[in-house]
């Protein structure tokens, strides 16, 4: 019993110290962590209140680029009337000057950025090795970074996409063998809204050669109109011009319209409606274009282009069957309806009336077929 009572006294002796030796310690660091803890409380306000601040202003910036076009607009009476008279009296468009995407992805690195630093600073403060905290940091980040190389290059290329602004939203391009409308350019994948309303994400490693059909404003359209050989030129020609001049979604400039002849073929004659319209008219217009067209070329009594029609067709124009082998069964076949399937047809006409004109006998079948051939 005097050994357990002994071993008891010096356990509680120990403890004591123990507690003494905890309670100094706590003692020693409770500045610390309470100092430690003001500094946290006081940087992440001073963090959020920052960023707050750079959001505030960044806005600021984009709200006085839009009112100062407005302003030099509206103060402008000769440049208003051209503005108004370009976009149909809606109002002058301003892209702003910073990015929605550059500044969320700015707000978002600063703040992130802050926090980490802080942290780093408050943990020095209560004793632990800022060299330590570092050197975990990096190696969780390289970590991260082999893990994700796809996504890093989509962010990389997002980054440029909005730094260099190869297009923006709204605009109509070709990107990655799709063609559509931009609905939002993410830091890591571009959104693409098709015209039949499908909604396509093309991740921004993939965004190579892009084609804006919207930056310039205004571009340039082609449509095709066949009219046939009976139809006269100079008509035809001064019907189309006249839907051009006519046609509200055609522009004066860069180029007055204009019609091209860019064929003549066995169907007919096939011109070419050359105007510039807006870009925001870039689908609509040939098809609308291509309509008026039709329609006034049929009130101007001008056929359209079409296969020629054929009549009878002699029995010689017909082809012999190989020797040996009889006709087949159906109708003879007919020639087909082009130029020179009717150069044979008359040409063998020809060579029946010289025939039924001559005294001598009529041509045998071999001379005939002779003479078809030549």
């Amino acid at each position: 019993m005097a050994s357990i009572d002994k071993t008891l006294e010096h356990l509680m002796t120990w403890l004591e110290r123990a507690g003494e030796g905890v309670l100094a310690a706590l003692l020693a660091y409770l500045p610390k962590v309470l100092l430690a803890g003001l500094v946290l409380f006081v940087g992440l306000k001073a963090i959020t209140w920052l960023t707050h601040w750079l959001q505030l202003t960044m806005e600021a910036v984009n709200t006085k680029t839009l009112g100062r076009i407005r302003s030099t607009a509206m103060g402008n009476s000769a440049g208003y009337d051209a503005v108004d008279t370009e976009n149909n009296g809606e109002e002058p468009h301003a892209e702003p000057q910073i990015n929605p995407t550059l500044s969320k992805f700015v707000l978002s690195v600063t703040d992130k950025g802050l926090k980490a630093l802080l942290l780093v600073t408050v943990a020095s403060m209560v004793g632990i090795s800022a060299t330590s905290v570092v050197a975990m940091i990096t190696a969780t980040s390289f970590a991260i970074g082999l893990a994700l190389q796809g996504l890093l290059k989509d962010l990389a290329a997002g980054v440029m996409l909005i730094i260099f602004r190869s297009y923006e939203a709204g605009d109509l391009v070709e990107v990655a063998d799709e063609f559509g409308k931009v609905h939002e350019i993410g830091m890591f994948e571009t959104i693409v809204h098709t015209e039949d309303n499908r909604t396509i994400t093309i991740p921004n490693s993939l965004v190579k050669t892009v084609i804006n059909y919207s930056e310039q404003g205004v571009i340039r359209v082609d449509v095709v109109v066949a009219v046939g050989h009976d139809a006269s030129f100079r008509q035809a020609e001064e019907v189309l011009l006249d839907v051009l001049w006519t046609s509200p979604m055609v522009l004066q400039a860069p180029e007055a319209p204009e019609v091209l002849l860019k064929s003549i073929d066995g169907l007919g004659k096939e011109f070419i409606l050359r105007a510039w319209v807006r870009s925001k008219d870039f689908i609509p217009a040939p098809f609308a274009l291509r309509r008026q067209a039709i329609l006034a070329l049929e009130d101007a009594d001008i056929a359209l282009a079409r296969w020629p029609a054929m009549g009878g067709v002699p029995p010689d124009a017909v082809s012999e069957p190989p020797p040996g082998e009889g006709p087949g069964p159906g109708p003879a076949p007919r020639l087909l309806p082009t130029l020179l399937g009717r150069l044979q047809t008359g040409r063998l006409r020809r060579q029946e009336e010289l025939g039924k004109k001559s005294s001598g006998p009529p041509p045998t079948e071999d001379a005939a077929g002779a003479l078809g051939m030549v």
